[in-house]
């Protein structure tokens, strides 16, 4: 039995190590470039919540002061027009410091979430989770804090974002 041995020509071989390299500094850079990108849409999606809470805070002052359950609902409407916000709830702070539900907000479609009483300390540097970014901030009247605003925002928008970014780079 014969048996043919390949041999690889000097000119081949540095051809396909040529390839090899090349491929593996792709494969890196494309990598690198996901992940940054993620990292920036996380972050826009952080400081975009950041910034509504914010809004919603200043805009609630005056409606919480007016104990005007009714319009403070329709201002948390506003909502709708954004797509990373899918719950909103506004706390009053009671004459005993007790926390009361005043306003909510629940996008179509989302089921409510219950009240995050408990969280509110917790909640003050926002926390992601599971796909979900909540965060609290307080509503001020001058130096004294009036209720809390809870925004419940979806991180899906990184995710269909990963998945097309990881398409495009292959």
């Amino acid at each position: 039995m014969t048996e043919k041995t390949r041999f690889f020509s000097i000119k081949r071989l540095f051809i396909w190590v040529v390839m090899g390299v090349a491929t593996l500094a792709l494969l890196v850079t494309s990598s690198i470039f996901v992940y940054s990108q993620v990292a920036v849409y996380e972050k826009k999606i952080f400081e975009n919540a950041m910034i509504l809470a914010e809004m919603l805070s200043t805009n609630a002052t005056e409606v919480i002061l007016k104990n005007d359950k009714v319009t403070e609902t329709d201002n948390l409407q506003v909502l709708e027009a954004t797509t990373i916000v899918t719950n909103a709830h506004v706390y009053k702070v009671m004459e005993n410091g007790e926390l009361s539900f005043f306003a909510s907000y629940n996008r179509s479609g989302r089921a409510p979430v219950q009240a995050m009483f408990h969280r509110i300390d917790e909640l003050h540097t926002p926390k992601l989770l599971g796909g979900v970014l909540e965060v609290v901030r307080p509503i001020k009247n001058g130096d004294e804090i009036v209720g809390y605003i809870y925004v419940r925002a979806s991180t899906y928008s990184i995710k269909n974002i990963t998945v097309g970014i990881t398409l495009i780079t292959l």
